[in-house]
């Protein structure tokens, strides 16, 4: 399976006019996550030609606003496109309760189902999404802040071998 890692934004804090606010997509066998969601983000998205609905997570790393100020407006635009496949939103303690504080983020208002996972100060490493295609696990990282590292990986596939065909290809030493 192919992964591709796409840089939408590599800047600092501090907006300039050719390096965007941090965020970063995986794609991973039509999977798609976002890592950090820093302003601007949805039109890196739509340069990159990747298509935000099809987000099924989103990884934020620290509660400084270079890296979560574009979620609002990506979580209304989701709003604004009817989306109605849940989405997963994973970063420090207090993610939930910044997202919440603005009119109309509650779960009583959104179309879709908006999942929070949220890591606690002092978590050493935990799986923090799970499918069958893939896994996250978060580490805590170090910053001035808490914060949060997150590791892909693509879960193994059974593969099937022909030993005749195998044999016939000219492969030594095939068992059956």
């Amino acid at each position: 399976m192919q992964t591709e890692i796409i840089p939408l934004g590599t800047g600092a804090a501090i907006p300039v006019s050719d390096r965007h606010l941090p965020a970063m997509a995986l794609i991973h066998d039509g999977h798609v996550l976002l890592f950090d969601c820093g302003e601007g983000t949805q039109f890196q998205l739509l340069r990159a030609g990747i298509k935000s609905l099809r987000i099924e997570a989103i990884f934020i790393t620290h509660l400084h606003g270079d890296h979560y100020f574009g979620l609002l407006g990506l979580i209304s635009t989701f709003t604004l496109l009817g989306r109605s496949t849940p989405l997963t939103l994973v970063g420090p303690a207090g993610i939930q309760t910044i997202m919440c504080a603005m009119p109309g983020f509650d779960q009583a208002h959104l179309p879709f189902e908006l999942t929070y996972k949220e890591l606690h100060e002092g978590f050493t490493r935990e799986v923090v999404v799970e499918t069958e295609a893939y896994t996250v696990e978060a580490r805590p990282i170090e910053h001035r802040i808490q914060a949060v590292g997150y590791r892909f990986q693509e879960r193994s596939r059974p593969g099937r071998l022909d030993p005749d065909r195998a044999r016939a290809l000219g492969v030594a030493d095939v068992k059956d």
